[in-house]
């Protein structure tokens, strides 16, 4: 099994253009026959204090559509973070798809209270 780690440095709070940024990645590490692909936390929003605006929901938010329909065109496993609706803040999200199945979800413990973080984002449980 062969694993691509990246290190990128999102535009802020702007899906879109951070979503080229990740499909270039992709194809990058499918021509280097990675199997996984791993994306940096809240990966098409950068460390935003306002999860609010792109709290998305499981199935049909923009990152877990983008991020699935990715896995299934490069034949990749793609792991990658978002902001989704939590019970009373937003979550900080890790997920991982393939194809079109969602493999595992994560849900932060530990907001980075120092940071502000748990000022805006939930605990996961």
């Amino acid at each position: 099994m062969k694993l691509a780690l990246t290190q990128m440095n999102p535009i802020w709070e702007n899906p879109e253009q951070n979503a080229g940024i990740c499909e270039s990645l992709v194809k990058e590490a499918v021509q280097n026959n990675a199997d996984i692909i791993v994306f940096p936390e809240l990966t098409l929003t950068g460390f935003t204090m306002n999860p609010d605006r792109f709290a998305e929901n499981p199935e049909t938010g923009f990152s877990h559509q983008f991020f699935t329909k990715l896995s299934k065109r490069y034949g990749i496993a793609i792991v990658y973070g978002r902001i989704a609706k939590g019970r009373k803040k937003a979550l900080n999200l890790m997920e991982m798809v393939e194809q079109n199945r969602l493999i595992f979800q994560y849900a932060k413990l530990h907001p980075f209270s120092y940071g502000g973080e748990s000022l805006h984002y939930e605990r996961g449980v």
